[in-house]
């Protein structure tokens, strides 16, 4: 009796680590399969990951910069715009540089209140805001101000990043 019980000891010993083996393989299977690919597609059984061979750095760096251009975006503005008085138009000169992907909203506001005093609509690119009334009057003064500028894609409208630019609203009498 006593030899019957030290060999199924021995075996319930080597299930536990046979059963996380079977355990960490599914998990990996899981983990590491292709992704599931749109209908109709399948994918190249003989390409390779990376650029093709024989490119030069400088045919590299150019196609990486091409790249980080893509996810950037250029913004202008007038950071001394003036105003004649607190309810006429002044000089904000908001630009969507051509060079630009996004649509661009530009919100400024107040530095000492937080107070939005101005709220553009879209800017596609290469359009511009030569002038504009602030959204509530202001007394005569100087205000320091941020302008951000939200910038959107155009075809789901969602928001991709943000800049700001510190400036300075004069209202002249």
């Amino acid at each position: 009796m006593e030899e019957k019980t030290k060999k199924n000891g021995g075996a319930v010993k080597w299930a536990f680590p046979v059963v996380i083996l079977i355990l960490v393989g599914v998990i990996a299977w899981l983990l590491l399969r292709p992704q599931e690919q749109p209908a109709g597609l399948t994918r190249a059984a003989d390409a390779q990951l990376g650029q093709l061979e024989g490119k030069t750095e400088e045919q590299i760096v150019e196609e990486l910069n091409r790249i980080v251009e893509e996810g950037m975006f250029n913004i202008s503005i007038n950071t001394q715009p003036e105003f004649p008085d607190g309810s006429s138009p002044g000089n904000l000169c908001i630009e969507n540089s051509p060079a630009n992907h996004y649509l661009m909203v530009v919100e400024i506001t107040l530095n000492d209140t937080g107070e939005k005093v101005y709220t553009s609509g879209a800017l596609e690119p290469n359009y511009h805001i030569q002038e504009a009334k602030l959204d509530r009057a202001l007394a005569k003064g100087t205000y320091p101000a941020t302008a951000t500028f939200y910038a959107y894609t155009a075809d789901t409208q969602e928001l991709v990043g943000t800049a700001g630019a510190e400036m300075q609203l004069i209202i002249q009498n």
